[in-house]
């Protein structure tokens, strides 16, 4: 396959180059893909901007600068259980999504893939992170938002694509959850 954005070829370029292009990833497995566990949650937010001039000088992290940021993050997206230096070993799985969340969301991407982004989410933390991506979606940010919860597909997604057996089947604007179900389970083609 091939990544392209704005007509882009991404594929050979490097995380840092696809997110200076504006790319931003939200991963199913948020304890071994979305944070580093021992980490700070300044040090989890930080990463991928570390090297901004606001941050860094001369090859030296600005940790009061960064801290003073976290903790504004950490205010907007809700995140409860640590401030800035707390490890993020220490939070629920709720909190440590929504600061997987904010470090993807703390500017409006060009395109952000979030795969399960609700997965052991709390129904509050749900109705947040759903707050979020549509927010992020009506400023302008490309959403693929890959999930197997049916009802955070037909709330959020304009359009749906089901993959079936590694390949698209069907493509819908609206669609009921029983029609979704039988598609994603290959008894509709």
């Amino acid at each position: 396959g091939a990544i392209a954005l704005d007509g882009v070829d991404g594929t050979r370029l490097r995380v840092a180059q696809r997110r200076a292009g504006g790319l931003a990833f939200v991963p199913a497995d948020r304890d071994h893909e979305g944070a580093c566990l021992p980490a700070s949650l300044a040090e989890n937010l930080v990463a991928g901007r570390q090297r901004r001039p606001e941050f860094s000088e001369l090859g030296f992290l600005r940790w009061g600068a960064i801290g003073r940021w976290a903790e504004d993050v950490l205010q907007r997206f809700d995140v409860r259980g640590g401030g800035p230096r707390a490890a993020a070993a220490s939070l629920s799985g709720g909190n440590l999504q929504r600061v997987v969340v904010a470090r993807e969301l703390g500017e409006t991407p060009r395109l952000l893939v979030a795969a399960h982004p609700t997965r052991g989410v709390d129904v509050r933390g749900i109705a947040f992170i759903h707050e979020r991506l549509a927010a992020a979606r009506e400023a302008g940010a490309a959403v693929l938002l890959i999930s197997s919860e049916l009802d955070e597909l037909l709330t959020l997604a304009g359009r749906l694509l089901v993959v079936y057996d590694g390949r698209i089947v069907a493509e819908r604007t609206t669609a009921t959850p029983d029609e979704l179900g039988a598609l994603m389970t290959g008894v509709a083609a």
